[in-house]
């Protein structure tokens, strides 16, 4: 569970992310996942179309503030969950 590139350094000289806050927008997320439910300041649903929680946004918000696997781990995490775009008779569109 090391994030490479040196993440690892830089935690251990005290670069946590720390005091920092992180915005991510992407699809519905897991709020209950082990590495970065307790880093979550602010949730909200916008025209989000998911009716669970989606692979992608739980990855990235994994990597950013995820305590063990994430590059600032000590962050605060505001997300807005959100679909970009809409399901037709025979496809999904892109807004």
């Amino acid at each position: 569970m090391n994030p490479g590139l040196g993440i690892r350094d830089l935690h251990e000289k005290g670069i946590t992310g720390q005091g920092i806050s992180i915005a991510i927008i992407d699809q519905a997320l897991l709020l209950e996942h082990e590495q970065y439910e307790d880093n979550i300041s602010f949730y909200e649903r916008i025209h989000c179309g998911d009716n669970s929680a989606q692979m992608h946004g739980s990855a990235v918000a994994s990597i950013a503030v995820g305590k063990d696997i994430g590059v600032a781990p000590k962050s605060k995490l505001y997300y807005i969950a959100s679909t970009y775009g809409h399901f037709t008779p025979t496809d999904f569109e892109l807004d």
